[in-house]
This record gives C-alpha cells, sequence and structure tokens, in this order.
C-alpha cells in the first residue's frame, strides 16, 4: 500500500511538472522584465538567456527585452542579433513606446527596417513553396503575411515592393479561384428519328418560320494589353516552354472586372499575369450599337530562355 501511495504521489509529481515549469518560466520573465525597468540590465539578460520559449509570443517577449537591455548597455551586435530575432518571432510586431525611450525605440525601429526587407523574401519564398506543394492553408497565410509587411512603413521606399505585391496578390487570387470545370461534351444529335405529320395519309407541310433578325456584334479592342516579362526562378524552369491561356471579363466602360487563368501555364508568371491583367483597358465590345460586357481569351506562350 505505501509503494502504491508514493508511485500515485510521483505519477502526480511528473504530471504537475510542465505547468510548473512554465509557472516558473513566467515568473523568470516578469523578473527580467523588472530588472530592466531597475537598470539592472546584466542581472537581465541572464535570467534572459536561461529562458526557453514556451510560445511565440513569450519568444517575442523575451528578444525584445534582450534587445533593450543591450541597447542600455552599448552592445551593438548584440542588440542587431536579438532585434533579427524579433522580426523573425512576429515580423509585424512593433515595440510599444511605454517601454523605452524614444531614443532606444528609434534604434530598435532602424534595425527593424533594415532586417525586414530580408524577412520579407524570406516570407515570399515560404508562401511560393508551399503554393508549389499543394499546402494551400499554408500557402494563403504566408501571402497574407506579405501583404501585411509591404504596408508597413518601413518597407514604403523598398524598390522590390511593388513586385512583391504584384506576386502575391496573383498568388492570392489563384488560390481564391475556383478549379476551372471540364466544359461539358457536345451531345452527339444522331440521325433522326421522328416520323413527319400525317393527315389522312398525306404529309403535313411544315410552316416556314420567320428568319431570326441579324445582330450586329465588335468585340472589345485592346487599348493596353502587354504580357509581363517571363522570369523563370530558377536555370531548370529556364529550360522548359509552357503554354496556357487567361480570360478577362471586359465591363462597358473598357476596365478588366475579373481575369481568371483558364489553362495555367507556370505559377509565377500566372501570378504575374492576374495581377497585371487587372490595369489592362479595352475599348469595349459593341452589340446592336450599345457597349456592352464581353470576354477575350489570351494565349500564353513561355519560351525556353
Amino acid at each position: 500500500m505505501r509503494t502504491l501511495v508514493g508511485g500515485t504521489l510521483l505519477l502526480a509529481a511528473v504530471l504537475a511538472a510542465p505547468a510548473t515549469v512554465a509557472v516558473y518560466a513566467q515568473n523568470d520573465l516578469d523578473t527580467a522584465r523588472s530588472r530592466y525597468e531597475e537598470a539592472a540590465y546584466e542581472d537581465a539578460l541572464k535570467l534572459l538567456d536561461a529562458l526557453s520559449p514556451a510560445s511565440p509570443d513569450e519568444r517575442v517577449q523575451i528578444e525584445q527585452y534582450r534587445a533593450l537591455c543591450h541597447i542600455a548597455l552599448g552592445h551593438t551586435e548584440q542588440a542587431e542579433r536579438a532585434v533579427s530575432a524579433l522580426v523573425d518571432a512576429d515580423p509585424t510586431y512593433v515595440l510599444p513606446s511605454t517601454i523605452a525611450s524614444p531614443k532606444v525605440l528609434g534604434i530598435v525601429a532602424e534595425t527593424r527596417r533594415r532586417q525586414l526587407p530580408t524577412v520579407a523574401r524570406k516570407v515570399l519564398d515560404s508562401a511560393r513553396a508551399a503554393y508549389a506543394e499543394k499546402k494551400t492553408a499554408l500557402a494563403r497565410e504566408q501571402f497574407t503575411l506579405l501583404l501585411k509587411l509591404l504596408d508597413d512603413p518601413a518597407m514604403a521606399d523598398r524598390p522590390e515592393r511593388a513586385d512583391y505585391r504584384t506576386l502575391a496578390e496573383g498568388f492570392v487570387s489563384l488560390l481564391a479561384a475556383p478549379p476551372a470545370a471540364a466544359a461539358p461534351s457536345a451531345p452527339n444529335p444522331g440521325p433522326s428519328t421522328s416520323a413527319p405529320a400525317t393527315n389522312g395519309g398525306s404529309t403535313a407541310a411544315a410552316k416556314p418560320t420567320a428568319p431570326a433578325p441579324l445582330r450586329s456584334f465588335t468585340p472589345a479592342v485592346p487599348v493596353q494589353e502587354v504580357l509581363p516579362p517571363w522570369t523563370p526562378p530558377n536555370p531548370s524552369v529556364a529550360k522548359n516552354a509552357y503554354e496556357g491561356s487567361l480570360k478577362v471579363v471586359i465591363g462597358a466602360d473598357g476596365r478588366v472586372k475579373s481575369a481568371t487563368i483558364v489553362k495555367p501555364s507556370h505559377p509565377a508568371y500566372d501570378a504575374v499575369l492576374l495581377g497585371v491583367a487587372r490595369s489592362w483597358r479595352y475599348k469595349p465590345a459593341v452589340e446592336d450599337g450599345n457597349v456592352t460586357e464581353s470576354e477575350r481569351i489570351i494565349a500564353v506562350k513561355l519560351k525556353p530562355r
């Protein structure tokens, strides 16, 4: 009986251990935060270096105070590494103005401004890889994060911002578009088996029908319709040729209302193409003398390079 009770107590202690460790970790983080506020930066760093984050939010807090401590101590390289880790943990996180002086916040903001383009590129590569592997949810999440990063003031003057946005918006459109349905095959009419109607053994003459009135239709004419250049993502892709097609719906005002990939060419190109197609302009179609909405199919041919 004593053995059983002892084993039960031991099991209870083991089960309670993770919760206890989490409590201790939170206590250490709170203590490190207090040490920073007391200007005991070395003591705060010792506590922070001993911590293992249990969640993304906790990692953000650890790297935040690690960066602030190194800045206060004049450790430039260590501070930059901590800010880089902070941006990796949460690229959208910005330090609140209540936890440090404007000078310190400015140093963190400048370091973050330098790091964010690298992080944005990593997010783009990760999103494209997820799309290629058909991990739809992850790809959508990563492209959405990329669009959020591109709206950050730190990316405002970056030259790659527009290209990244075109790519991200194009891939988001591809992910949102329903799969193309196969066109139904036309039924085979075959030979007619119906016999002409008779009246007392004589064949009834068919009553002639009036011809349908002629309708006039002039399709939309491109005013601005330039396909984007093809930039293969790697040498192996550059060796191949790709063909596809795009459908645009043109409104009565000559603007593109929607663009849809009918036949995919290459995911990287299709994403750019969808983004560019929305800027095209046309002289609208005319039916019976009135401008009208219409559709247009554009063939895509990507040659080996």
